[in-house]
């Protein structure tokens, strides 16, 4: 879905944080790096609907629905790896980077 849009997380306290915008029927960024044992707090902007119209984080069973409202996704602290999340019909797809 589009060129890579790189973005990295900013540890508050014993949290890392980033805010991915939706507004555009895109997540930006779409690839998110984040550090490695730090819970992860994602802030999403509204969705405007049509495919965007959520977030689904396959490997944590997490589904939010993003026309309503900004939404705020916790993931817990994660091991190296890359982590995949999606719209709702998973057309768009974006990506962790947990170093």
């Amino acid at each position: 879905g589009g060129p890579a849009v790189e973005g990295a997380t900013t540890v508050e306290g014993d949290v890392q944080r980033i805010a991915v915008d939706t507004s555009a029927g895109s997540f930006n960024p779409n690839v998110i790096k984040a550090k490695a044992g730090v819970p992860i707090v994602i802030d999403f902007s509204q969705a405007p609907g049509g495919c965007l119209s959520g977030v689904y984080f396959p490997d944590f069973g997490i589904d939010e629905d993003l026309t309503r409202g900004a939404k705020t996704v916790e993931l817990p602290a994660l091991d190296p790896g890359e982590y995949q999340f999606y719209c709702q019909m998973q057309m768009v797809s974006a990506k962790i980077i947990v170093e």
